[in-house]
């Protein structure tokens, strides 16, 4: 599904579908599959239920990492998941011009044992720069997994109420930040690695055994 300047009708259509079948059926796996291309589109995902999926379209013979793919610059994506045992994989590929806008992402998930990963370097040419991610998790057994390679980026990360959840982020750049917030339950981990100059990162643990 393609379109300039924001989400295509076709691609509009393929979520609402799969909206009506999980509320007529209760599906137990929920697939919503994103190719799409063009700049400052405004990308809405809600997915409410067990085995929640936000991935790209599976060749033959690979799993379910596929990355949900999203071409251009400027773009809002917004997924929200409830329920156990959500996944996300969404990798971003930047416009390789110069002045080009940053992406904005915000990632929120409510419910145990979810797992994501979000990739703002998917053309792997270091030019993810300018750009926002959000992630909130609130549940049991969560991972979130972020990498990003480009300059100017600013991150923030919040997990609450759960256990054993856990955030790994990898920032490859200059004048980036990263601030994670991990309050209640127990066992929660956070592990940054950042590399460049004029770098920031804040880390606030709340918890036992974290």
């Amino acid at each position: 599904m393609t379109g300039v300047g924001g989400l295509s009708r076709k691609l509009f259509a393929t979520l609402l579908a799969s909206a009506m079948l999980l509320t007529g059926s209760m599906a137990a796996d929920n697939s919503i599959y994103i190719d799409q291309a063009g700049d400052n589109a405004t990308i809405s995902i809600t997915q409410d239920g067990t085995g929640n999926q936000v991935r790209g379209v599976q060749g033959v013979g690979t799993s379910n990492t596929t990355p949900a793919r999203i071409y251009g610059d400027g773009n809002q994506v917004t997924v929200s998941q409830v329920g156990a045992g959500s996944v996300l994989n969404l990798g971003i590929n930047r416009g390789l011009g110069s002045g080009t806008a940053g992406n904005t992402v915000n990632y929120s998930v409510t419910g145990n044992s979810a797992i994501a990963s979000i990739d703002l370097n998917n053309n792997g040419q270091s030019t993810a720069s300018g750009n926002g991610v959000n992630i909130s998790q609130s549940g049991n057994n969560a991972s979130a997994r972020l990498s990003v390679a480009g300059d100017n980026n600013t991150i923030g990360v919040t997990t609450s109420g759960g256990s054993n959840n856990s955030y790994l982020g990898s920032v490859t750049g200059n004048t980036n930040a990263q601030a994670v917030s991990m309050t209640g339950g127990g066992g929660n981990g956070s592990t940054i690695t950042q590399s460049g100059d004029n770098n920031a990162a804040s880390v606030t643990t709340i918890g036992a055994s974290n």
